[in-house]
């Protein structure tokens, strides 16, 4: 079983890790500002394939690799060697972007594609006012299934034994216990109440983050972009969902026999079912919706304002001048924050506090 978990969890990172550079927007090769036209050149196709080859090679290494050593090591050192290895993953494929990124800052001022191309910045000023996400009031279901967690939970009470389970390994077998109480039984809800406030929050940054459209083709971009939006915000709401029944189903666990192996199941698949919408959607509409196609035509001679000095090293936005808190990644797909507001590091601060107080509070 543990095996299987890494190759849910692992094997979906290195993939995404691996295809990034392809579900970028056109008008940005690892972390620098391009024209679009240039996109499909030559030399950036190589260096795109270059970066999938060694990355796909580390991500082999890694997996393999730590495969061997899940399968004879025991819990809790398996659990360790598996966050180990993804851990390594994830800082040496970061140092491989790396190399990428100053390759590509240096083809950039070789080549000097700005030259006879007259730089605008584009905006649309009825954007805030189109659909660009689902409502927050789809939550109220997510809402409802919390209510009836805690419902079911009191009113059975006395069938709950008098110590639950609340650590599990990789085969299912539990590690750790708790006394009942009711502190210790509201543990479960109040990671459903914060994971749904996570999601709201996520779904919200997804329809105020800022606008990023495409001065050589800005109708085409508005709706990508629009697209984009709406199946992220859907996504959230589904996936916030689906991690609310794997939190009800644990805590019906207290309640009714439900056996290791089917909340084991119920957690793998799940996981599994994010990690594959997660990929399934990256490949199919990519950064920005650079991978809806469109049939507008677009202007050459144009080219989106060159804003490479506020991205430090193609990742990191810092802009005191820019008003606004959040803002599209330039290497992946999805959101980052403007490093520049206390705001939007301030949030992140926040949310991951109050993610280590939880357990601490109702342990």
């Amino acid at each position: 079983m543990a095996i299987m978990m890494l190759f849910i969890t692992f094997v979906p990172v290195v993939l995404i890790s691996v295809f990034i550079p392809y579900l970028t927007r056109r008008t940005e090769s690892f972390g620098v500002s391009i024209p679009e036209d240039i996109y499909e050149s030559e030399e950036l196709v190589r260096m795109r394939k270059s970066y999938a080859f060694q990355c796909s090679w580390l991500g082999v290494v890694a997996i393999a690799t730590s495969t061997a050593m899940m399968a004879t090591l025991n819990e809790p050192w398996a659990s360790i060697s598996f966050s180990i290895f993804l851990l390594l993953f994830l800082v040496i494929s970061f140092f491989l972007y790396l190399k990428f990124h100053f390759l590509m800052k240096a083809l950039k001022q070789d080549r000097n594609w700005k030259e006879a191309r007259s730089e605008t910045l584009a905006i649309d000023t009825s954007f805030r006012r189109k659909k660009v996400a689902y409502s927050n009031w789809w939550f109220v279901i997510h809402g409802l299934a919390i209510v009836g967690t805690v419902i079911m939970t009191f009113a059975f009470y006395d069938r709950i034994p008098n110590r639950i389970p609340t650590n599990f390994d990789f085969e299912g077998n539990v590690t750790g216990w708790t006394d009942k109480s009711t502190r210790a039984l509201l543990m479960l809800p109040s990671l459903q109440v914060f994971m749904t406030g996570l999601f709201i929050f996520i779904n919200t940054i997804i329809s105020r983050s800022k606008q990023q459209i495409d001065a050589a083709n800005p109708e085409a971009s508005v709706q990508r972009n629009i697209v984009f939006r709406r199946r992220w915000s859907a996504f959230s709401i589904v996936m916030g969902a689906v991690i609310i029944v794997q939190f009800f189903a644990s805590q019906l666990s207290y309640i009714i026999n439900l056996g290791p192996t089917f909340l084991l199941v119920v957690n793998i698949v799940g996981i599994g079912a994010i990690l594959v919408g997660c990929i399934v959607l990256s490949f199919t509409t990519g950064q920005g919706g650079s991978r809806v196609k469109t049939v507008l035509g677009k202007q050459d001679k144009v080219i989106n304002r060159d804003d490479d000095r506020h991205w430090k090293l193609g990742q990191f936005y810092f802009n005191p001048d820019d008003p606004a808190i959040w803002i599209e990644k330039r290497f992946g797909v999805g959101w980052t924050i403007n490093f520049a507001r206390p705001l939007g590091w301030g949030s992140l601060l926040a949310i991951l506090g109050l993610a280590l107080l939880l357990p601490i509070l109702f342990s």
